[in-house]
């Protein structure tokens, strides 16, 4: 099976959220922070943010399972 990557854009256009949001929730600091977004995965070497989307949907799931 082959592992599907989302960069940053294409995990914010997917949790609808802007860039700046997420690096809020990711920051400890912030009133936002969120330790359950998905981890940020380097597969190519070049130090761009990617993530499985896999764990962009369990992310969703989980989410979705809380709210409901």
């Amino acid at each position: 099976m082959m592992k599907r990557y989302l960069d940053l854009k294409g995990l914010c256009e997917t949790l609808c959220i802007s860039q700046s949001k997420y690096y809020a929730m990711r920051n400890p600091a912030s009133e936002i922070y969120d330790p359950d977004l998905p981890k940020v995965i380097d597969p190519y070497g070049d130090n761009k943010l990617r993530f499985y989307s896999v764990d962009v949907e369990a992310y969703i799931d989980k989410r979705l399972r809380y709210a409901a």
